[in-house]
């Protein structure tokens, strides 16, 4: 899938997890297969506009690299307050 911005995307995280409207996620490549290394490349940023109990939905709000893949990592990077 070609990303783009306010396409909405859905990750496999939703309420039972923590996760809140207004949350915003990283979703990256890993560089060789090996989360946490320095040459990871983040694809899409989103923010979170509905959850359910273990899935949410996203509105994508930057572009990195456009090609998005099912089951990519995603990474929280800013908590939405409670």
């Amino acid at each position: 899938m070609l990303a783009g911005p306010q396409q909405i995307v859905f990750i496999n995280r939703g309420r039972a997890e923590g996760v809140s409207p207004g949350d915003v996620f990283e979703v990256f490549r890993p560089a060789a297969g090996v989360v946490g290394t320095a040459s990871e490349q983040m694809q899409v940023v989103l923010e979170i506009v509905h959850t359910r109990d273990h899935s949410a939905s996203g509105l994508i709000l930057n572009v990195g690299h456009p090609k998005l893949v099912p089951g990519m990592p995603v990474r929280l990077i800013r908590k939405m307050p409670s």
